[in-house]
């Protein structure tokens, strides 16, 4: 098994709408954790997240992608959701499998359709979150007005945890309000050095702190009647109430961060380790138990039986098609027979694959807490559940959205339809929110996708992927 365990392993989804930094941040964990030697850059080409031909090209995510990373004896999953709505699925999927979402704002920008839609997934599978305001280098920025804003999205408080100290360029150091400490970052710095808070805003921080520390206690009737009378509070139970505050989600921690400088992400590390809950946190899992059709509470342990939960189809262009779940409960090792409830049969895992960006790693255990990904089983899909042969269960299935842009599509050359087909049967695979039908009385093959821009994605995979060549047009009426 790995070295760390389960209580000190997180997963966690960078999720929001396009354009507000979501990969950059990525690249900031990964640097200040050591992982990569130098941040990689958008418009350089070059990040750990978006790594595919396509996205390179066109310089935006399209895909969700697994990255991680170790800080302070933690062990984090990060999943990089793409921001554009046409690829809600992908941040559906994430959103199934996380402990803890960190969603992002630019404080200039209004709420769109997409961050709406991210909220009401969040809330309706009640995941722990904190909101970024991400981009406060920018000039003329009003950190509490832009937390106003957002307000209004949620049903639970928002508390700020730090506040920018400084404007635009200017803007080069984060206070810890919890902990009343200002941290100064320098160009290149992976983290921000400790220093005592400025005299002229120490009035404000200690305000902010009384706020927060109220905003905690409220949810202890012991600690609220100690702070009421004014006695000490004992800042280990303080933290405890916090974790199962922000894990209850009766408060959403905000945080101020500039990804593109790199500063105030180490303290939101910090607090990912000691806010986000762990695997262990959520004690048991429901599941629907195959034979008899009951539904079971599985506890969550590495002792208990299996139970991991395919949530992403990858087709690598070296290893073929890849199957990525999450442990949920249990452990599993190479060499090993498997049940997977969709065909409900069960398979030979021969290798097991931690991901890190386009690269896999053969591991020798996985346990609960972890994603892996097996390669080359044809017959799992993304939904599907994995057990042990002895005990079959099975997760409840996402909802997608049901794709509401059809476009005719036309092959370039003649011969290539059964191509297309096969083509876009793999791609489905990867992603359920595209659906084909076969239109008798039009005499056209359709493809249904979430936008304009979805469809063309999926032009430009059949290309990239199978060296098909399609039109898109729109389909005919029948009258």
């Amino acid at each position: 098994m790995s070295s760390i365990n389960s209580e000190n392993k997180r997963i966690v989804g960078i999720v929001s709408c396009n354009n507000t930094g979501k990969t950059t941040l990525a690249e900031c964990m990964l640097f200040n954790s050591g992982t990569i030697d130098r941040m990689g850059k958008i418009e350089a080409k070059n990040t750990a997240s978006d790594f595919s031909p396509l996205e390179t090209k066109r310089g935006f995510s399209i895909n969700s992608s697994i990255l991680n990373y170790q800080w302070k004896n933690h062990s984090i999953n990060i999943i990089d959701c793409p921001g554009y709505l046409d690829f809600i699925g992908q941040t559906m999927e994430a959103i199934k499998v996380i402990d803890g979402a960190m969603l992002l704002f630019d404080p200039k920008a209004s709420i769109q359709a997409v961050t709406e839609k991210i909220i009401e997934e969040i809330e309706k599978k009640n995941t722990p979150v904190f909101c970024i305001m991400n981009k406060m280098d920018q000039e003329n920025i009003d950190y509490l007005a832009a937390i106003e804003n957002i307000k209004k999205n949620f049903s639970t408080p928002l508390v700020p945890f730090t506040l920018p100290v400084g404007e635009g360029e200017k803007f080069n150091s984060v206070i810890d309000i919890l902990n009343k400490s200002s941290y100064v970052y320098k160009q290149d710095s992976k983290t921000g050095t400790r220093t005592e808070v400025a005299p002229d805003i120490i009035g404000e921080v200690e305000s902010r702190y009384n706020e927060l520390v109220e905003s905690i206690v409220e949810n202890d009737e012991e600690l609220l009647e100690k702070y009421l009378d004014g006695e000490e509070i004992d800042p280990e139970k303080l933290s405890e109430v916090l974790k199962k505050a922000v894990f209850e989600k009766a408060l959403i921690p905000v945080f101020s961060i500039s990804a593109s400088k790199n500063i105030g992400i180490d303290i939101l590390m910090d607090y990912i380790n000691t806010l986000f809950p762990s695997p262990l946190d959520y004690k048991e899992i429901k599941a629907r138990e195959i034979s008899s059709g009951n539904e079971i509470a599985i506890p969550v342990s590495d002792n208990s039986a299996l139970c991991a939960y395919v949530f992403k189809t990858m087709a690598d262009p070296y290893i073929g098609k890849l199957s990525v779940f999450r442990i949920f409960s249990g452990t599993m090792k190479p060499n090993n027979n498997y049940f997977v409830s969709g065909s409900k049969s069960s398979y030979k895992f021969s290798n097991l694959l931690k991901i890190h960006g386009k690269n896999q790693y053969e591991i020798t255990d996985a346990g609960c807490g972890d994603i892996v990904a097996v390669a080359k089983i044809t017959e799992i899909q993304t939904d599907d559940t994995i057990c042990n042969t002895d005990k079959t269960i099975e997760l409840e299935k996402i909802i997608y959205p049901e794709p509401i842009f059809p476009k005719a599509i036309i092959p370039v050359a003649k011969g290539d339809e059964e191509k297309i087909n096969s083509g876009l049967a793999r791609l489905i695979e990867e992603d359920p929110t595209i659906r084909t039908e076969n239109n008798l009385e039009v005499k056209q093959n359709i493809v249904w996708g979430m936008g304009e821009l979805h469809l063309a994605i999926v032009k430009d995979k059949l290309k990239e992927k199978f060296d098909i060549d399609v039109n898109l047009e729109t389909p005919k009426v029948a009258y």
